[in-house]
C-alpha cells in the first residue's frame, strides 16, 4: 500500500531489533471497520516487553492528563482473570511505530492497556510481561488522518478510553498551525474556524456540536502571534545550547538520564525511567543515583509563568516524595522560552538545590 510519509521507516530497520515477530492473526484488529488510509502502511506485528515502548509520543492518542487510573484497574482486573483461565490476556493490537534513533515503538495506540500489563505482572506472576503490538508507518505531516483512523479504536472498543473534550482542546492546541497551513494564507476566522470544526467531526467524533466551540476557543482561541511551539528543530537547538549536543530523548549515559519533550508527557518519561533504572539496580545494586536532565515546554496558548511554577513545583514533589532517594533526582530543568517578545535564546534554567532540596 503506498505511503507518503517522507519518513518512512525501512523494514530492516525494525528487523534489526530483537522484537519478536508474530502472525498477523494472533490479535485482533477490524480492519473492515476500521480501513487503512493510503498514509498509512503496517510494516509488522511483534511481542515487544514494556521498556521497548516510549509511550510519550507527541502523534496518535493526545490525552489531557496522562492516564484514568480507574480504567487502567477496571482492564487489569479482567486482564488477570482471562490469564487465570487460559485465555489471552490483552485481546487487540496495540499501535505504534518504530523511531530509529531510540531504537524504541513510539506507541500510538494503547496507552492504558501497556500500563494494565504492568500493573498485572506484579499481581498475577503467570501473566506475559510482553504486550502484541502492530507497527505502521504515517505521514506525520497529516496528523488528522491518524487520529482520524484511531479514532474508532477510542470510541467503540470496549478495552480502549475514549477521548474527552480536554483531550480535543490538547489535540488542537498542539495541531492547529498544521491544520491552518491546509487553508489559504488569507482566510478567515470563519474559514479557519469551520476547518477545525470538520477535521474535529472525524478525529474526535464524540465531541457534542454544542461542545465544539468551547473546544476551538480553548485550544486555539486569543492571539498567539507572540508565541512559539517548540518542534523537533527548536527542541534539538536548545539541547545543543544547554547539553553540548542533540540527546536521544530517554537515553541514560554515565548516570544522567536526558528527557526533551512537552510537559505533560515529561512526568511519565521520569516514571518509566526509574521503574528501567530500579530493575537495572536488582542486577547491579552499586550503581550511582541515576541524575535526570529536563528539557521542556507548553502549548503556544499557555500562560507560561503561571505553569513554569506548577511545573516545578510537582518536578520538586516527585524528588522529594515519589523517587527513592538511591534511585534518581531530577536535577536539572530547562524551559524553553516561548515568548518571542522576549529573547528566546535565553531559556528558564533551574538546577536541584540537594541541600535545601529545592529547585534554584
Amino acid at each position: 500500500m503506498p505511503n507518503t510519509n517522507n519518513q518512512r521507516i525501512p523494514l530492516y530497520k525494525i528487523e534489526d531489533m530483537d522484537f519478536k515477530k508474530v502472525s498477523a492473526d494472533s490479535y485482533q484488529f477490524d480492519f473492515i471497520k476500521n480501513p487503512l488510509p493510503v498514509s498509512i502502511e503496517v510494516l509488522g506485528h511483534y511481542m515487544v516487553t514494556y521498556n521497548d515502548l516510549f509511550m510519550d509520543c507527541e502523534h496518535g492518542q493526545i490525552r489531557a492528563n496522562d492516564y484514568d487510573k480507574a480504567h487502567v484497574e477496571e482492564q487489569k482486573q479482567g486482564y488477570i482473570r482471562r490469564v487465570k483461565l487460559g485465555q489471552t490476556g490483552i485481546e487487540t493490537w496495540l499501535v505504534g511505530w518504530f523511531n530509529p534513533k531510540t531504537g524504541k515503538i513510539n506507541l500510538l495506540d494503547g496507552h492504558h492497556r501497556a500500563r494494565t500489563v504492568i500493573g498485572a505482572t506484579m499481581e498475577c506472576p503467570q501473566s506475559s510481561k510482553n504486550v502484541p503490538i502492530m507497527v505502521i508507518s504515517f505521514d506525520k505531516d497529516k496528523p488528522e488522518t491518524l487520529s482520524e483512523w484511531l479514532s474508532p479504536l477510542n470510541i467503540n472498543n470496549t478495552p480502549s478510553k475514549p477521548p474527552t473534550n480536554k483531550d480535543a482542546i490538547k489535540h488542537f492546541a498542539k495541531h492547529h498551525q498544521k491544520y491552518f497551513s491546509q487553508l489559504p494564507k488569507n482566510a478567515t476566522e470563519e474559514q479557519k474556524r469551520k476547518h477545525i470544526y470538520d477535521i474535529m467531526s472525524r478525529t474526535h467524533s464524540n465531541v457534542k456540536s454544542t461542545a465544539k466551540k468551547r473546544v476551538y476557543d480553548e485550544a486555539i482561541g486569543g492571539n498567539h502571534e507572540d508565541t512559539r511551539t517548540i518542534g523537533d528543530k527548536e527542541s534539538e537547538t536548545i539541547q545543543e545550547r544547554n547539553w553540548g549536543k542533540t540527546r536521544e530523548i530517554g537515553r541514560i549515559l554515565n548516570d544522567t538520564c536526558y528527557i526533551s519533550s512537552r510537559y505533560d508527557p515529561s512526568r511519565k518519561t521520569i516514571m518509566m525511567k526509574c521503574i528501567e533504572r530500579s530493575e537495572e539496580l536488582e542486577d547491579k545494586p552499586d550503581k550511582n543515583q541515576m541524575h535526570i536532565r529536563i528539557i521542556t515546554w507548553f502549548p503556544s496558548n499557555a500562560n507560561f509563568d503561571s505553569r513554569r511554577k506548577e511545573a516545578l513545583r510537582v518536578y520538586t514533589a516527585m524528588n522529594n516524595y515519589v523517587i527513592k532517594e538511591n534511585l534518581a533526582k531530577v536535577s536539572e530543568v530547562v524551559f524553553a522560552e516561548q515568548d518571542k517578545t522576549k529573547d528566546i535564546n535565553q531559556d528558564h534554567v533551574y538546577v536541584w538545590d540537594f541541600y535545601k532540596n529545592e529547585f534554584v
